[in-house]
């Protein structure tokens, strides 16, 4: 079994980096709140990230990514940011212009009040699939950084639109969910992309983009 970080009840954790942020561990926060801000990137993939009170998250890109290879991986590890009140994630462009996105890839974000979403470029909830060419495997490669992951994925998945084999399968691992028992609030200054994936809320749902 994975091990996991439970903090004391009625207390925050506060986690502050000059770099990066990268989750190694379950993380559970009872009856308080977690706040973590990051000069680069959040990363947090195939762990849970959890608070009885509120998830707070200010970086340049964050990036909550599964990378299981099987619906039953991602179900017996899951990746997940999950509040019982709000989770606020927001992010920024750096000096360079760089960054700016939230990326929720075959992963959960939930929020028992409110999910608010706000990045300076993209916003993606995107489902994890599984290719096949000819019965061969085509899937991006984990190597422990996120970034890395997304553009082997990327590779992947233009290997596949450029194929012109007959026999090409995909087989669904995870879908990415922003869930709120209240409202949503997602706003992009680029895009807001939702690809085989939910968007729900027992409340309101604003979903707000430059581009569409």
């Amino acid at each position: 079994a994975r091990s996991a970080a439970i903090f004391s009840a009625g207390t925050d954790i506060e986690i502050t980096s000059g770099g990066s942020i990268n989750i190694a561990n379950n993380y559970s926060q009872a009856g308080g709140s977690i706040f973590m801000t990051a000069a680069e990137d959040i990363n947090n993939s195939n762990y849970t990230i959890q608070a009885d009170e509120d998830i707070v998250m200010n970086a340049t890109n964050i990036n909550n990514i599964s990378t299981a290879t099987s619906a039953t991986d991602a179900t017996a590890t899951p990746t997940k940011i999950e509040a019982g009140s709000m989770v606020s994630l927001n992010a920024q462009k750096d000096s360079s212009g760089n960054g700016g996105n939230i990326t929720n890839l075959g992963a959960t974000i939930k929020g028992g009040d409110l999910v608010y979403l706000t990045a300076a470029n993209n916003i993606t909830n995107k489902a994890l699939i599984d290719y096949k060419i000819n019965g061969s495997e085509v899937n991006p490669t984990f190597t422990g950084d996120a970034a890395s992951y997304l553009t082997s994925l990327s590779s992947a998945e233009d290997l596949i639109t450029a194929s012109t084999a007959k026999n090409i399968r995909s087989t669904l691992v995870s879908q990415g969910v922003i869930e709120s028992g209240g409202n949503i609030v997602l706003v992009a200054n680029n895009d807001i992309n939702n690809q085989g994936s939910k968007i729900t809320s027992a409340g309101s749902t604003l979903l707000e983009a430059t581009n569409g």
